[in-house]
């Protein structure tokens, strides 16, 4: 699949389309989530470890897109579909049972604002 580096063409996009914007700091959010997400053993239950239509660049590089993705912003839905995807992704760090996500700690790692779930 064809996918456009939109760093590349031109980095300004960001400042001037908001939702572009937008998809980027939650594209950022999903991509510190994801190793989270993999290496748990209740994977299947996350949107990360269900999802096998997921472009892997959409949660590994915030400026690849496709030409589909970039029409799923256009209509409003790639933003509702990420946003939908970090705040699972978050609930699920912050509630996970498995050993795995039950040693990673993020929050423990940061004083403050935690770089995964902002909290």
């Amino acid at each position: 699949m064809p996918a456009l580096d939109l760093s590349a063409i031109n980095q300004s996009l960001y400042s001037y389309v908001s939702v572009l914007e937008e998809a980027r700091k939650l594209r950022v959010q999903l991509k510190e989530l994801t190793p989270y997400l993999v290496s748990c053993q209740k994977r299947q239950d996350t949107i990360v470890g269900r999802s096998t239509r997921w472009p892997k660049f959409l949660y590994e590089n915030e400026h690849i897109y496709s030409i589909n993705e970039l029409v799923r912003i256009h209509r409003g839905t790639l933003v509702k579909t990420l946003g939908k995807a970090v705040k699972e992704g978050i609930r699920h760090v912050l509630q996970c049972s498995c050993p795995c996500c039950a040693t990673l700690s993020h929050l423990s790692c940061c004083s403050g604002r935690c770089p995964i779930c902002q909290m």
